[in-house]
């Protein structure tokens, strides 16, 4: 990001000491596409742009409900004590690396647009960083204790179950050096669980 827009800047005074505005403007608009195509596309995101696309905080709340939905199956069952440990990943170092893989390779698809493809391709992003483990220990006078673990990869372990590149981990550095920007693309998650319901039932 840093350097695009450094090359921005560069080509902007260049072209404003040869007095051109039409270049000026077609510099601005090719730096605008290379930005939207790469893995900086994703800070676009925060808007459907057409009817078979949703906004990045809708598809994260579709995502958390079946995320949701997978803790309360976890739970079923006659159990003494309930105990849940861990947490599950940053959603903003989640799309982070979503962008990246899905936007960061020559034959990557574009993160502006968040269809049924993209939206699966960041629900697999996400499974990949985060597991939920259920184990049933029983107590001294035979009651029962489920403890249900959720465990999340690291952004250097997701580097590497991806095979990220020197490229691509620049640009995953990049992104995660601006994790305020990734947030305010993602928007509000302040969503109850029947706020979240009724948003999948409407999808």
């Amino acid at each position: 990001l840093r350097a695009l827009l450094a090359a921005t800047r560069s080509l902007m005074a260049a072209a404003a000491a040869g007095s051109s505005v039409v270049l000026s403007l077609l510099i601005v608009i090719c730096i605008i596409g290379l930005l939207l195509t790469s893995p900086f596309g994703i800070l676009f995101t925060s808007e459907p742009v057409d009817d078979n696309s949703v906004a990045l905080n809708t598809a994260i709340a579709q995502i958390n409900v079946e995320y949701t939905e997978k803790l309360d199956e976890l739970q079923e069952g006659d159990y003494d004590q309930i105990i849940i440990e861990g947490s599950p990943p940053d959603w903003r170092e989640v799309v982070a690396v979503f962008a990246v893989r899905t936007a960061g390779t020559n034959d990557g698809v574009d993160v502006v647009t968040l269809d049924d493809d993209r939206v699966d391709r960041l629900r697999a992003v996400f499974w990949d960083m985060v597991s939920l483990k259920a184990e049933v220990e029983t107590t001294e006078d035979d009651g029962t204790i489920l403890i249900i673990t959720i465990a999340s990869r690291t952004i250097d372990e997701m580097r590497e179950l991806y095979s990220f590149t020197d490229r691509q981990n620049n640009m995953l550095d990049e992104l995660l050096d601006n994790l305020e920007l990734v947030g305010g693309a993602i928007g509000n998650l302040d969503v109850t669980d029947t706020n979240a319901q009724e948003l999948l039932a409407s999808l």
